[in-house]
């Protein structure tokens, strides 16, 4: 007891953050670095492709992305756009519909029961590639956006030894500070996915821009196959991880502007919420260094951020405090320009100093919820 009672607990608190801020400054180096290490091919090769894109109640989406999908310039051939429909009770299919009827690219599956074991999207995403032909399955969402050279440019990314590609899915606010919030988190699964790839290590990815070759999902049985068809969400990184380490095959990101794929989210911090929580849900299933680098990651974000707010009360924690925390702003405005670069808009890292706070907050009370109960889509 004497021992701690001569512990200056300024000291031991400036030894914490410091070493909070060496740990994130590392881990933002790692992911700096690897982004500027990825690189963008050009492969010549061009075979037929096949785009799935589940669509529940996506009457108010559905039009604006099959006019997209449509306008693509890769060879008309070679393509198919495969839109499920699942068990909506609004105009989706109608609207579907309307534009198979002009083009006999789209392919539409209704889907009015899930089977028991199976997550609605997943099963979803598997009746589309069953039913499917293309060479390469290019995976969107309803409420996404593509260039007209997203499919070539996606394409031009497999290489022979490349079985996995993804894109930027910038999410554009709409609204809002809720919706801006929402873009950085968008922002920073991108940052983690193109630095985590730079190294060979990808670890991240978002289903609305996902492509793998068809012999890759048949090899590793889909997602029954990798043991996740029940969890709610990942359909994109829980599956890129497991799938990646059962095959030969290398893990490209493409970081070209063609390539980058649009959403909107609507200025709801509900729907903030059930992301976090499916999210947070899939990652239950992570490899297990996986999860400890998320979670030493999170853990030096917000004893950071502690100390930035106790410096404001006190200065017991001046300077450290206040280096680890611009240090670190310094990094993330770093990363965020660079994984923005391709979509050439910036203005959403104004919004960063309120999100640095606001993250911290999702983590400490909105994350925890994923770990439990029902996680509802």
């Amino acid at each position: 007891m004497a021992f701690l009672q001569n512990i200056d607990i300024s000291i031991v608190s400036q030894w914490i953050v410091g070493a909070a801020g060496a740990v994130y400054t590392g881990f933002l180096l790692f992911i700096i670095t690897g982004v500027l290490r990825t690189k963008n091919t050009k492969a010549q090769a061009q075979p037929s492709v096949s785009v799935i894109v589940p669509a529940h109640n996506e009457e108010a989406e559905i039009g604006k992305c099959l006019q997209a999908l449509l306008a693509q310039d890769y060879p008309e051939e070679l393509t198919e756009l495969v839109i499920v429909v699942d068990r909506s009770i609004d105009e989706t299919r109608e609207i579907a519909e309307t534009f198979r009827e002009h083009d006999d690219r789209v392919q539409i599956i209704t889907i009015d029961h899930v089977p028991d074991g199976y997550s609605p999207k997943k099963y979803a995403l598997s009746r589309g590639i069953e039913e499917s032909t293309g060479e390469i399955i290019l995976t969107t969402d309803a409420d996404c956006r593509s260039g007209k050279d997203w499919i070539t440019g996606m394409v031009s990314h497999f290489t022979e030894d490349t079985g996995f590609v993804a894109g930027i899915v910038y999410t554009k606010p709409v609204g809002g500070p809720a919706s801006y919030l929402a873009g950085i988190d968008g922002v920073v699964t991108s940052i983690i996915g193109a630095g985590t790839t730079g190294w060979n290590r990808g670890i991240a990815c978002r289903g609305g821009n996902f492509a793998y070759r068809r012999s890759v999902y048949e090899e590793v049985n889909g997602f029954q196959g990798v043991g996740i068809q029940q969890v709610l969400s990942g359909d994109d990184d829980l599956f890129l991880q497991k799938a990646k380490r059962k095959t030969r095959y290398g893990f490209r990101f493409s970081t070209l502007p063609e390539t980058v794929v649009q959403e909107d989210i609507p200025d709801n911090l509900g729907d903030i919420y059930r992301r976090r929580r499916r999210h947070i849900d899939a990652s239950k299933h992570f490899n297990r260094n996986v999860q400890v680098g998320y979670l030493a990651y999170n853990v030096a974000n917000i004893l950071i951020i502690a100390g930035a707010l106790a410096m404001v009360w006190t200065r017991m924690l001046f300077p450290v405090a206040l280096w680890a925390f611009l240090v670190k702003f310094l990094l993330d405005t770093t990363a965020g320009y660079l994984i923005l670069k391709p979509v050439r808009e910036f203005r959403i890292l104004a919004i960063l100093p309120v999100w640095e706070f606001y993250n911290v907050f999702k983590e400490l009370f909105i994350s925890p919820l994923g770990l439990f109960g029902k996680i509802r889509w």
